[in-house]
Parts: structure tokens; sequence; C-alpha cells
């Protein structure tokens, strides 16, 4: 902490569309900032499938939000796309695959905000 906020290296966690999100890395003046990874674990659904938790993202922060970096990184615990992500960029069949069917990510509105994979005009 410096000045009452967030700067260095730390955690945070967050819970969306029945997930829950670690980001651990950099921090800079209370944003994220700078080289992190972020972890997702899908709650399970009783009788229907365990919980599951693979490191979704692995890259650079700025002001807060992501920039640039890795979808699905190694070491393939689950999915071994290793798929380059830039803001605003389009996903490839692949990494959009595997976020709407495996994890059920659609649309930025099932991300936490920090974390913007899907370009705006793809939002619905």
């Amino acid at each position: 902490m410096r000045e009452g906020v967030p700067h260095g290296r730390g955690m945070h966690t967050e819970d969306v569309s029945d997930a829950h999100f670690w980001y651990e890395g950099g921090w800079k003046e209370g944003k994220m900032h700078g080289k992190a990874e972020v972890e997702l674990q899908e709650f399970g659904i009783e009788g229907e499938h365990p919980p599951m938790r693979a490191t979704l993202f692995s890259g650079e922060f700025e002001g807060g939000t992501a920039t640039k970096g890795t979808l699905f990184p190694g070491p393939p615990v689950a999915i071994p796309l290793n798929v380059k992500w830039e803001a605003g960029g389009k996903l490839d069949d692949a990494a959009r695959g595997e976020l709407s069917n495996m994890y059920e990510r659609r649309s930025n509105d099932d991300l936490p905000n920090w974390l913007p994979l899907f370009p705006a005009d793809d939002d619905e």
C-alpha cells in the first residue's frame, strides 16, 4: 500500500457470472499495472461437473485493465492453446470456442471489467 491504495505486487479476487477470478500481479497507484496472471474457477454444479480452476490469462495490465497477453497459457493442465491477445482484438475461433463452451464466457458481461477479452462490437 502507498498513500492508502495498492502499489507494488498483490492479489485481487472477484466473482462474476458464477465464476471466481484471481488477479495476481502488479499495482500502480491503486490500479492493476504490469505483468500479471489471471486464474478462473468455475463453480461446479452439484451432480453435473466439479469446479474447474485454470490459468485463463497471462499478460500486461495498464491503468487497471488488461492490454495484451496470452489466453490459456501453459502448462497444459486443461487447455494448451496459448492464444495471443491484444485489447480490442478479435479472438480466434479456438479461443472463442473454449471461452464460450468450457468456461461459459460469451461476452464482457461474463468477465470482470478489468479483463475485456471480447471486442466492444462483439458484446451482446
